[in-house]
């Protein structure tokens, strides 16, 4: 009875465990290892309040180009959750087209937010999209 009553209670903690880790990333996309160019659509609520997160995790020294493209302005960010602090390495306000380089300084997820300004009808969308910039190799 004793080994019975112990592996239920290992079985329900690695199901307890695996179902944590589904649901506390289930807003943010990662990469493995190498970064891919991506395109997405980004949702926006309808709320003046409303803000959308994609987070990427960088290897130190990764160079990115990133894009959005949207048919109404928005406050824009990338910031980086340290323990103690949020740090901004961009921060645009009032921007409907944003094109630009970002390099990662440490390995660690960077988180593009993206936070509307103004209350909409209904909801509405706008591209982004990133790739890696390839490495130069000396000539």
């Amino acid at each position: 009875m004793k080994v019975k009553v112990f592996l239920f209670v290992v079985c329900g903690s690695i199901v307890m465990t695996w179902a944590g880790l589904a649901v506390g990333h289930q807003h943010h996309e990662h990469a493995d290892h190498e970064i891919q160019a991506h395109q997405a659509s980004i949702r926006m609520g309808t709320g003046a309040t409303y803000f959308t997160e994609k987070c990427v995790f960088l290897g130190a020294g990764t160079k990115l180009t990133y894009h959005f493209d949207a048919p109404k302005p928005l406050d824009f960010n990338i910031h980086v959750h340290l323990t103690e602090k949020t740090i901004y390495p961009v921060k645009a306000e009032n921007v409907a087209q944003y094109h630009a380089q970002l390099t990662a300084s440490e390995s660690q997820e960077y988180c593009f937010t993206w936070h509307a300004r103004e209350k909409s009808a209904r909801e509405w969308y706008f591209d982004f999209g990133y790739e890696p910039v390839p490495e130069q190799t000396p000539q």
